[in-house]
């Protein structure tokens, strides 16, 4: 049923009403007559008596009302006081108290016609008329000194209205020579990104650090991936993207896909809106590289062990004891099967895997990049030849590089190849871990696996298989020699090194030249940027190695080293000018 909030006896009109959280109207309007301006609040039922906010004697009219966040209400309206009208406002606290009505336009001219709006960041929004069309912003305390001029010097402007969306920004549309024009203020993007590697293992956004280990060697880079899909717009502008890596553009697309090496860097976005706002984040990539001096001296039966003072942890447990145990992974072929980690899944990725004992090497397996998945990938079997008797071999599997191949006699410390998750489902770095597992050269019988137990060919032409529900996933074919004994201890070997520029970071593209017995025995150039490099195929003697690139010197200038039946670690090289990168 309507209800009058007004003396219906007068003339009111020009009302306008906003609505507060508890569902209370608070009107105002200005009465025809008086040229006074009122306000009421009401609910529905009952509310207060109409308050006089203009001062008597001076026309007023054309009110405007908003509610700031906090519930407190803004009223303005245009009234002549003494000369050309201007815009008035007064507003009222929680204490139901009105301030004295203020002077907003300050107009020569004379101003009229304001209209009223609040945004979700407590600001109160002005626009009224003066020839042209002007803006101010109520801060919670007082309005902004200067208007703007929102018709940009038009004239002959009239009967703004303004609003204000969600994310803050404002638009304005008003009259001019008979057509509506419209304008706004265009808020900044907000720039937000996220930085992960391309398999996933670590992430960081924003402001944060992406911290990476890496193995010192073939893997000190990793392929990253920065995305800025959480960015965006308030206004819903296309935006446009520039990514930064130590102040270096590479990249203009919302993702891309960076080589992050060693050291620390920096990372910055830029992100701009189609009316030229920018916004920027940034974050840093820390990489570290380790140290690879872990050698797996395994002892039968593989029980725990340290290295370099940190523990390698069984996470598989001996598949004797596992199978048949729902869910085990490790069923079928594997005798006292270990999956052996140092530290945490990530950092085991690339470590160099030196063979624990002296042997042969009866089987290697190379599938990169084609690995089949829930397989033990790329593996090497080395058949025991430390003593008698020469009963049992050695498996290591999801390797991420195999250097050694079949029938090579190695020793211990020889560079077996790199610890990686080759034939894994669905993992990448972060499942990286040595499995090892030991054969026996002889027929076992045992009634606890549901998918029995292959062992070693022992006579070269079968595989034998005890199976009670189908062969394991696992099983592999190899030729297990029980005649064979140590002939000498290995016939090559490997070096490894690393060359720095002067600021102490990776150099890449250098040439390292390796004269030994038989004079120059290799020449490599490593593009690598972590200055790692490695060189296989080396027979015992002394060597002598030296570094090279253009426009380069390097202390030492070379190094000498003998190879006596392991591999060598050489010392590193630094380049000694600054411009050397």
């Amino acid at each position: 049923m309507p209800q009058a909030l007004t003396d219906p006896t007068g003339y009111s009109y020009q009302s306008r009403i906003v609505v507060d959280n508890n569902g209370v109207a608070h009107v105002v309007w200005a009465d025809y007559y008086a040229h006074t301006v009122y306000y009421r609040e009401f609910n529905g039922n009952m509310g207060t008596s109409p308050e006089l906010l203009s001062g008597p004697g001076a026309p007023a009219g054309d009110p405007d009302i908003a509610l700031d966040t906090a519930g407190n209400v803004h009223v303005v309206w245009d009234a002549a006081i003494g000369g050309p009208s201007q815009v008035y406002h007064t507003h009222r606290d929680g204490g139901k108290s009105w301030s004295t009505p203020a002077n907003v336009s300050n107009s020569t001219f004379g101003a009229g016609t304001p209209s009223l709006a609040s945004d979700p960041n407590n600001h109160i929004h002005l626009v009224w008329e003066s020839g042209d069309i002007f803006y101010k912003t109520w801060d919670g305390a007082a309005w902004s000194a200067s208007p703007d001029t929102v018709s940009q010097n038009l004239g002959a402007s009239s009967y703004p209205a303004v609003a204000v969306n969600a994310a803050g920004a404002v638009h304005v549309s008003w009259l001019h020579n008979g057509a509506i024009f419209y304008s706004s203020t265009n808020s900044p993007p907000v720039a937000r990104f996220t930085m992960t590697t391309t398999d996933q293992v670590v992430s960081a956004n924003e402001d944060g650090q992406l911290n990476l280990t890496v193995s010192q060697g073939f893997n000190s880079t990793i392929p990253g991936f920065f995305s800025a899909q959480r960015s965006t717009d308030p206004d819903g502008d296309p935006l446009t993207y520039e990514w930064l890596y130590d102040g270096n553009t590479v990249g203009v697309t919302r993702d891309i896909s960076p080589t992050l090496s060693e050291g620390i860097h920096s990372v910055t976005l830029k992100v701009t809106d189609g009316h030229g706002n920018q916004s920027t984040a940034q974050g840093v990539v820390n990489i570290t590289a380790r140290i690879n001096t872990q050698v797996l001296d395994l002892a039968w039966p593989f029980i725990s062990t340290v290295i370099d003072g940190v523990s390698w942890n069984n996470t598989a447990g001996n598949a004797e004891a596992s199978c048949g145990k729902q869910g085990s992974d490790h069923c079928g072929d594997d005798w006292f099967a270990q999956d052996w980690n140092w530290g945490s899944y990530n950092l085991d990725w690339g470590l160099v895997l030196l063979s624990p004992a002296t042997g042969r090497v009866i089987f290697t397996s190379t599938c990169k990049p084609n690995c089949p998945i829930r397989t033990y990938g790329q593996q090497v079997i080395i058949q025991n030849l430390d003593a008698p008797p020469y009963d049992y071999a050695v498996r290591f599997t999801h390797l991420e590089e195999v250097w050694v191949t079949d029938g090579q006699m190695i020793c211990p410390g020889t560079p077996v190849g790199l610890i990686g998750y080759t034939g894994l489902t669905n993992q990448g770095q972060e499942k990286a871990h040595l499995h090892a597992a030991a054969y026996m050269g002889l027929f076992q019988n045992s009634a606890k696996g549901s998918t029995g137990y292959h062992w070693l060919d022992t006579n070269g032409s079968s595989l034998e298989t005890l199976s009670l529900a189908g062969a394991s996933r696992f099983a592999i074919r190899f030729n297990f020699n029980k005649a064979a004994h140590l002939h000498g201890c290995g016939d090559t070997f490997a070096i490894e090194g690393r060359v720095v520029s002067k600021q102490g970071g990776g150099l890449g593209g250098v040439t390292i030249t390796v004269n030994g017995p038989q004079g120059i025995t290799s020449s490599t150039t490593f593009g690598d940027d972590s200055g790692h490099y490695a060189v296989n195929g080396l027979a015992r003697g002394n060597y002598t190695i030296t570094p090279s690139k253009t426009n380069c010197t390097f202390t030492p200038l070379s190094a000498t080293f003998s190879i006596t039946g392991s591999h060598v670690e050489v010392p590193t090289f630094k380049a000694n000018e600054a411009k050397c990168k």
